[in-house]
């Protein structure tokens, strides 16, 4: 299972990094995303004692242009990841608001911990992997695959430390058919 998983995820990051996936964008709703994501995520947190919460800082409905599948998936892998990561009994926020100019919507997913620092720059890279104690769990592809996917749609994300918790940064177009 786990080399049939680790086969895909190499595939994927392949065709993503060859420019052989057409990546289609479209209007969607962000907030329906980010809830069916924290409805999927919050049972497996929960066995872990970790809450999700959701905070947003600006309207809802929020449209924005991007595709909603992929986007569906960073949030999975960030959140997932967070899952592995988070302190016992912790939380992870999935936090959005808007930029000062309402072109983009700021999405963080957050988690009660740390990464440190020397790791920042690289958690992108494929196989990394900061902690070393979670070595059997993924394939070490889940970042690089977001990052990737991220890069092809026109957004940027980032990994940073904030307080308490750690976790990454990533934007979103609003759409201009508001």
């Amino acid at each position: 299972m786990r080399l049939s998983r680790l086969i895909n995820d190499l595939l994927e990051l392949s065709r993503l990094q060859s420019g052989a996936v057409a990546l289609e964008k479209g209007d969607f709703h962000l907030d329906s995303i980010t809830r069916e994501v924290v409805e999927q995520t919050s049972l497996v947190a929960s066995y872990s004692g970790i809450r999700v919460q959701e905070r947003w800082h600006c309207e809802k409905p929020l449209l924005v242009h991007s595709n909603s599948d992929r986007i569906e998936q960073v949030l999975i892998a960030l959140i997932d990841n967070a899952i592995k990561f988070a302190s016992d009994d912790g939380e992870i926020i999935l936090d959005v608001k808007k930029t000062d100019d309402n072109a983009h919507a700021i999405v963080s997913v957050m988690n009660t911990g740390h990464i440190p620092e020397q790791h920042l720059p690289h958690i992108f890279e494929r196989f990394y992997k900061a902690d070393t104690a979670h070595t059997d769990n993924g394939t070490g592809l889940g970042l690089a695959i977001v990052h990737e996917v991220l890069t092809h749609l026109g957004e940027a994300i980032e990994a940073q430390n904030e307080g308490e918790f750690a976790g990454f940064r990533f934007t979103v177009t609003i759409s201009s058919a508001v």
